[in-house]
């Protein structure tokens, strides 16, 4: 009687304790086991036994465990910009010489596949930069109707201007024209649909045509929609010769293809004055347009893109217009080892009036100028003039590539000021 009373008792534990998915239950179990042969319960044949069910057991548990991590796809991927920012003193305007670190990128990221045809993406931000700590991209993708367009839900890139264009150029940072278009770095949260362009699949007529729309939180560089109004965007790009390279560092030695591209956007936001003692809060009207060439042949590549934002003030206030246009040429070498040398040369011009855009641009501005400021982390402010930009990329392999690009700004309606700039960064990617 008390060896059937220890049998039934072994059982039960054997079957509370199958369902419990704990990584030392295995060995609990087994010394369950060792008890029971102990007391003279069990012979070593049924401990035997018993031990090789439990065993099988917990494989199956631990492969029923990794399968939905296996189906997922999972992929974990970063991007690290270290930078070294060397801007020549300025005695004219009582700025000292600047020579300092900083860190452009410090991203982390994981994208897989919730079934075949649905797949997330994620991407967080922690630079020291101004996107310092944030989420970045987080957005699922639905690709059940790719033959007419990929539905993207979350937060994601605005793709109403060109992209794909700054790495392919080298310069170290994005254009100003980029700065122009809407979107928190480029980013806003809502729900877009798209078909080609190297990121949606193919575009139509055989990649020769391709599209996207999306509907984002407003106003421009609101993420969490405090007025309640939507932005709208959109952008439509041809193709004749078949899609551009898709990742701006894939250095493919393709033959000739270019690409014509129109894009625009529009917000209604929310501007608030002040004076004599009170604020007022007025509706106004942001509106984006962009057109761009791109052209890449046996090695060479063209960008260009004309951005121009325009805000409606409305009757009492004139309206703000900003534009900017940038133009580089590349030239790629295959070197030994499967490396790649480029040189370049951009040069892009800004006239802008957006005080909120400014803060892209940097501190180094007309009115920093008047007075003595400490040497500045960034050389890339000012509201109005031109910009050169030569550039030496060195990819030793797909993942890591060291860029050296000489800055000259010149800011319009200021006396010529050196601002001779030199950046050194180096990408890892992972």
């Amino acid at each position: 009687m008390k060896r059937a009373i220890l049998g039934i008792l072994f059982c039960t534990l054997c079957v509370f304790l199958s369902g419990v998915p704990l990584a030392n239950a295995a060995r609990s179990d087994e010394s369950l086991l060792e008890l029971l042969k102990k007391k003279g319960v069990l012979t070593d044949e049924e401990v035997s036994r018993q031990k090789e069910t439990l065993k099988k057991d917990d494989e199956a548990l631990t492969q029923k465990m990794a399968s939905p991590l296996k189906s997922m796809n999972l992929k974990v991927f970063g991007r690290i910009q270290p930078r070294h920012t060397f801007i020549k003193s300025d005695s004219s305007a009582g700025q000292t010489q600047t020579s300092n670190f900083t860190m452009r990128r410090a991203r982390i990221g994981v994208s897989g596949d919730l079934t075949k045809d649905i797949e997330f993406f994620m991407q967080y931000e922690s630079a020291s930069t101004a996107n310092a700590t944030s989420l970045i991209d987080a957005n699922v993708s639905f690709k059940q109707f790719d033959e007419w367009g990929r539905i993207v839900v979350g937060q994601q890139y605005i793709f109403a201007g060109v992209i794909n264009s700054s790495g392919k150029t080298m310069i170290t940072e994005r254009e100003f024209a980029k700065f122009l278009n809407p979107g928190q770095s480029g980013r806003g949260r809502g729900v877009a649909v798209a078909k080609g362009g190297g990121l949606f699949g193919k575009g139509f007529l055989d990649d020769r045509v391709s599209y996207w729309l999306g509907i984002f939180n407003g106003p421009d560089l609101a993420r969490d929609n405090e007025n309640g109004d939507n932005l709208y965007a959109g952008r439509i790009a041809l193709t004749p010769f078949g899609g551009m390279t898709g990742d701006e560092y894939n250095i493919k030695f393709s033959p000739l293809k270019f690409q014509i591209g129109f894009g625009g956007a529009t917000s209604r936001d929310s501007l608030t004055t002040s004076g004599a003692g009170t604020s007022t809060t007025t509706k106004v009207t942001d509106n984006w347009y962009s057109a761009d060439f791109q052209l890449e042949c046996k090695g060479w590549y063209f960008g260009s893109q004309w951005t121009r934002m325009s805000t409606d003030m409305g009757l009492t206030l004139p309206e703000l217009n900003s534009s900017a246009y940038f133009a580089g040429l590349t030239k790629s070498f295959k070197m030994p080892n499967n490396q790649f040398l480029g040189v370049g040369f951009v040069w892009q011009h800004l006239d802008n009036e957006h005080p909120g855009k400014t803060v892209f641009m940097g501190p180094r501005s007309t009115s920093a100028r008047s007075t003595k400021s400490p040497a500045p982390t960034s050389p890339l402010g000012f509201n109005k003039g031109d910009s050169y930009h030569p550039v030496i990329n060195y990819m030793f392999t797909p993942a890591l590539r060291l860029q050296i690009e000489y800055a000259l700004y010149k800011e319009d309606g200021v006396k010529e000021i050196d601002n001779n700039t030199i950046f050194t960064q180096l990408t890892v990617d992972f």
